[in-house]
């Protein structure tokens, strides 16, 4: 995480003063954005792959012969029409994680847009915890089907919106805190005047 901050600091407001709080909060609305944009163009991508080598072809050729001669020949003609590898984006793969991310990158991109960053985290986190299950619980056996670069992508989009909604929050917290005055302190007294001071004598009244 502190070399993801680093990055994202680098990448942001390299140009802004440390002291200008409106240039870093569009600076960090800005990667929350392009986090939000990683997201929704992950779905498009190729998340899971299936691989036809000849490991699962012999497996499912030893399944096909199990089968009635006749369907058995047509799984095997089947088999032979099959390319060696089919992806899957994540419109095909899921049936509710894509709509959660498309959500998510949505919610994120409105909240940055109306400058409300802790929406944007959450809406963050949630979409980084669904792909990281996606990823660990992938379909069918992981002899088989492959991770692909669609799912790094969305993870990578969902972490560039939690550290860019959280870069600098502290810090401009910090700076925008003002402390309260303690009323508890005695006023300062004004000093009276210097005795033997000429100037501050006055004469007697003359009789």
């Amino acid at each position: 995480m502190p070399t993801m901050r680093r990055l994202v600091a680098s990448l942001l407001g390299t140009r802004c003063s440390r002291t200008d709080s409106a240039c870093v909060t569009d600076s960090r609305s800005l990667a929350v954005l392009l986090g939000a944009a990683l997201v929704v163009g992950a779905l498009f991508a190729p998340w899971y792959a299936l691989d036809f080598g000849p490991a699962a072809r012999d497996a499912l050729s030893s399944q096909a012969n199990q089968l009635p001669g006749a369907f058995a020949d047509f799984a095997k003609q089947f088999l032979t029409l099959l390319p060696d590898r089919l992806e899957a984006n994540a419109w095909i793969a899921f049936e509710r994680t894509d709509i959660v991310l498309l959500a998510m990158a949505i919610a994120a991109a409105f909240a940055a847009l109306l400058n409300r960053l802790e929406i944007a985290a959450t809406a963050g986190a949630v979409a980084f915890v669904n792909t990281a299950w996606v990823m660990v619980q992938r379909p069918g056996s992981s002899e088989y089907v492959s991770l692909q670069w669609g799912a790094w992508l969305a993870l990578a989009g969902a972490v560039l919106i939690v550290v860019a909604s959280k870069l600098g929050g502290e810090s401009q917290a910090a700076s925008a805190y003002v402390p309260p005055l303690d009323y508890s302190m005695p006023a300062p007294v004004a000093p009276g005047p210097v005795l033997g001071d000429p100037a501050s004598s006055v004469a007697p009244p003359r009789i």
